[in-house]
């Protein structure tokens, strides 16, 4: 195979990767809408102010759409929750969200048909940005429902 044709396939598979990921995307949008609203709601103690700061999920999001792991998600949320900027409850089920998706990583894998040892690392990282986003939209709506002006723009 030519340079060019493996250029081509590559193109090919990112793309219809892509469209897996897409097409059951929406599928955890619900999960993920349920632990926004759990770490919008959740209050710090000493104040009636959120304990999830804005930033911080803005942070994850930075995290999750410019790192090529996800390890460097996790480590991210890993790191709130020692900082105790995250609650230990919430952060855990954040990063248990983040291992249910492996059924989908090897159904999608699978269904692909493609013989890459990177896929299934691929897949995952991907995975991992729509349930983000997911979580990151709900949680600011979530804000605005509440009546919370958003922190930055």
């Amino acid at each position: 195979m030519n340079t060019a044709t493996t250029s081509e396939t590559q193109t090919s598979t990112r793309l219809r990767l892509r469209q897996r990921v897409a097409q059951v995307s929406d599928r955890f949008a619900e999960d993920a809408g349920r632990l926004a609203a759990r770490l919008e709601s959740y209050k710090d103690r000493s104040s009636s102010k959120p304990k999830i700061a804005l930033t911080q999920v803005r942070g994850l999001e930075n995290v999750a759409y410019t790192t090529l792991k996800v390890s460097d998600i996790t480590d991210y949320v890993k790191k709130q929750i020692g900082r105790r900027r995250w609650p230990l409850e919430l952060g855990e089920d954040l990063l248990a969200a983040f291992d249910r998706l492996q059924p989908e990583v090897r159904r999608i894998a699978k269904d692909m048909g493609v013989q890459d040892k990177d896929l299934p690392r691929q897949t995952h990282l991907l995975l991992c940005r729509e349930y983000v986003k997911h979580l990151a939209a709900h949680f600011i709506y979530q804000r605005r429902l509440r009546g919370e002006e958003e922190e930055e723009r």
